[in-house]
This record gives C-alpha cells, structure tokens and sequence, in this order.
C-alpha cells in the first residue's frame, strides 16, 4: 500500500501509512482506511464517479490533499469549491450555513438540503440572526454576538456576505434592477434610505456596486392603476401584474413614470463612492421581444408615418394589393395581431421588428441620458444582456459605454 503513503484518506483526513489497512473504490479507485470505508458503506467520491474518472489520474492525485469534503454529505470537491457541488452546501470554512437551535445557542448541524426551495438561499434561516454563522466566532476582533447586536439583523447580513465575497475574489455587486417599490412604494413618494444604508456600508467595507434602474419590473401601483402600460400578446389578452417585464415601452404613461424614478435615482445615489457604473433595466426584450399593446400600435403608426410620408407609398412598398390589404386610413394599421391562417403580410412584419429595436433603444436612450447627468465622470453605463429584435450594435456604440 505504499502507493497511498502520503495521501489523504478523504473520510478521517488522515495519512495513509504504510502499517494503514487501506481498502479502495472497485469503480475509481479512491482509497480509504477500511473502518471508514465500513462506516460510510459506499464510495464518497460522488465526483469521479459522475465523470469516469480515476483517483489515480495524475490531475486528481496531485492535488488530493487540497480537496474539500462536504460536511453534510461527504461528497470530495474541488479545493477552491465554495458549495457542495453534490448538495449545495456551504464549502467555506466557518461559513457553512449552519442554523441555531430556538433557544438561539449554536447547534453545529448542517442543513437540511432536503426541505425543499429556500427563497432565501440553500441553509439559510431568515428568523436566524446569526446568519448562519458560529456568534463565537471573531470578525475584525469583535465577537459575532456582539456585533450582531450592536448592528442589527439586517446590516448584518450583508457583512456576513460580503466576507465571504471577498474570501472568494468578489469584489463588486449589482442591486436594484427589481427594487422600485424599495425607492417609490407608492406614487410620488420617494425614499431613499434602505440605498443609502446598503451603499454606505458597501463603501466602508470596499466593495464596488453597479447600480440598476428598476424600469424591468414596474410596481402592482403602477400595473393596477395604469393598465395602459402593460403589454399584450398578439390576441391582445394583457400581461398582468407577477412576473417581470410587463410593460410596453411605447406607452407615454410609463415612459414618464420612468423617467421620474430614474431621475430620482440618480440624482440621489449618482456621486456615491461605491457605486462604479449604472445597469440600464434588466435583459432589455429577454422575457419578450414582441408588443402588441395599444399604446405601441400608436407608436407604430407614428413610426411608419415618417419612414413612408404617405400612405400611397406604404401602400406599395408593403403590397396591399393582395388580398386586399390596401391600407385608407393610418388607423387601420396595428402592429400585428392574431390573424386566420398567420398569414401576415411580410412588409409590415419587417417593419414592425425594426419598430421593436427603435422603441427598445428609444427606452434605453431615455435612461441613459438622464444617468449621465448625475454620474460621476468616471462611472459607465451599461446594460445587461444581448436579446431579440433590437439592434444590440447600434445600443453599445451609440448608447452605452461598454
């Protein structure tokens, strides 16, 4: 067994030595010491298994005794593994999302990974003011107890992210994309306080933040009261109010209730320290890169108006002719909707994609030039994503700065 002599057996984690009664996995040849392997009863290198690979393999030896295994289920991972890539648990040592009994004293259990989804992240207790972390242990000299109390749940919890962040090389965040109702929880009322606590802390901790205007999913205020900002499918049934990117961007209602809070957004939060760039809405035309509201048939309309002048020279450009599409009224023309056989002129359909990527970089412009007002020379603006029926060339050269 001296082949093994050195190496780690991955259960107890100690050397093997050549006295040592190793047994090893028939499958990959991961060795252990016998009574571990008897008290585990299977193979715990889940890994090598799942990639047909061998213990022996010069790339998995060499690097044995740097591998991590997972306290919860024992699976060996990766040396620089930051969750169980078996059962998602925590991989950092001292973070490793471990809850408190309801007495509130420090239990050392692992999470149950078998509960089901967790909004709040794998392991993570919301009523745990410890944030899943041991209160005996010490952060910059202070006892996590203490500074738990002396700051409070939730600053907390962001401190507790941002160590292990930076444990991990991370060193910039992105907030705000879905937060409207955190800046105007209803209409015409601002507050900006839950930012200013998250970025103040981010710049004494020295992290980096891009922040994101929340256009990509409007407040229930906004969906309920204004229901002309909505989108539509092509049948015209409305997107309501639950999901994200319900809106239109043709609507002349949403446009100004965006341009108010972006206004608001970065004239508050645009000279911060932390914040490095600006994120315009979120996936612009992700969710959907199709619009069939009303207020986007108007915009259409005006759209055709000064590519054709006329009607007579949309008339021939698109073929009216046939079937008797000839258009007598800008009225009559909409973006396009359901129709017997989809039988949809292409003209029309060319011209409403192009429609789609000018109201798309429209919106996006909008924001953008309000942003620039407010930031600091050097911050960008950006956004997220590269998605249908926009011309993402003309939005990077034209709009954006990277």
């Amino acid at each position: 067994m001296s082949n093994f002599t050195g190496s780690k057996c991955i259960i107890c984690e100690n050397e093997f030595n050549d006295n040592d009664d190793i047994v090893v996995c028939p499958e990959c040849g991961t060795p252990y010491h016998r009574e571990c392997y008897q008290k585990e009863g299977k193979c715990v290198n889940v890994r090598l298994h799942d990639q047909g690979k061998s213990w022996s393999d010069s790339e998995y030896a060499d690097n044995e005794n740097s591998r991590k295994k997972c306290a919860h289920c024992g699976t060996v991972n990766k040396p620089h593994a930051i969750i169980c890539e078996n059962c998602g648990a925590s991989m950092v040592d001292g973070l490793d999302f471990q809850q408190n009994d309801q007495n509130g004293s420090y239990s050392g259990s692992a999470p149950n990974m078998n509960q089901g989804f967790n909004p709040y992240g794998a392991g993570f207790n919301p009523d745990d003011k410890y944030c899943g972390m041991n209160p005996d242990e010490e952060f910059d000299d202070i006892k996590l107890s203490e500074a738990a109390e002396f700051i409070g749940t939730n600053k907390f919890y962001y401190l507790t992210l941002f160590k292990r962040m930076k444990e991990t090389g991370i060193s910039v965040v992105r907030i705000a994309e879905f937060s409207w109702n955190k800046v105007e929880p209803e209409e015409g009322v601002f507050t900006f306080a839950f930012f200013d606590e998250f970025l103040d802390l981010c710049r004494d901790e020295g992290m980096k933040v891009i922040f994101c205007t929340p256009s990509a999913t409007p407040p229930a205020w906004i969906s309920e009261t204004y229901p002309e900002i909505l989108n539509a499918r092509e049948d015209g049934v409305l997107y309501r109010h639950g999901g994200r990117h319900q809106y239109n961007y043709n609507s002349k209602k949403y446009q100004e209730l965006v341009r108010r809070v972006v206004e608001k957004e970065a004239e508050h939060y645009g000279k911060h320290p932390a914040i490095i760039g600006w994120q315009i809405d979120n996936e612009l035309n992700c969710e959907t890169c199709e619009f069939h509201s009303e207020s986007d048939s108007a915009a259409f309309r005006v759209f055709l108006k000064e590519k054709y002048g006329t009607l007579d020279a949309l008339n021939e450009n698109w073929g009216t002719a046939f079937w008797n599409q000839t258009y007598t009224d800008w009225e009559q023309i909409h973006v396009p909707r359901t129709l017997l056989g989809n039988g949809y002129n292409p003209h029309l359909h060319i011209d409403y994609y192009r429609f789609v990527s000018a109201s798309t970089l429209n919106f996006c412009k909008m924001q953008a030039e309000i942003i620039a007002k407010y930031r600091k020379p050097e911050d960008f603006i950006t956004t997220n994503g590269m998605f249908w029926n926009v011309d993402n060339h003309e939005m990077a050269q034209e709009i954006l700065d990277i």
